[in-house]
């Protein structure tokens, strides 16, 4: 091999492992965030299962009727 061949060989190497490093830091970085998703699934909820109280609003007053007068 001449000096063309190798320096060509050697760029195309490089070009190669610098693709590859980009591509594994990348699938890295989604197992960081995947991991982190599952552990966060994993945790129990913070209510324990129970329910948020609720408010019940006050009644509106009920205005009573007076009563009907029969006809005689």
């Amino acid at each position: 091999m001449d000096t063309a061949e190798v320096n060509a060989l050697l760029q195309v190497y490089q070009q190669k492992v610098t693709n590859l490093q980009a591509q594994n830091i990348q699938l890295e970085s989604q197992v960081l965030v995947l991991r982190s998703q599952i552990q966060l699934m994993q945790q129990p909820p913070a209510d324990a299962g129970g329910f948020e109280s609720a408010s019940v609003p006050e009644p509106a007053p009920v205005k009573a009727t007076p009563p009907r007068r029969s006809k005689k």
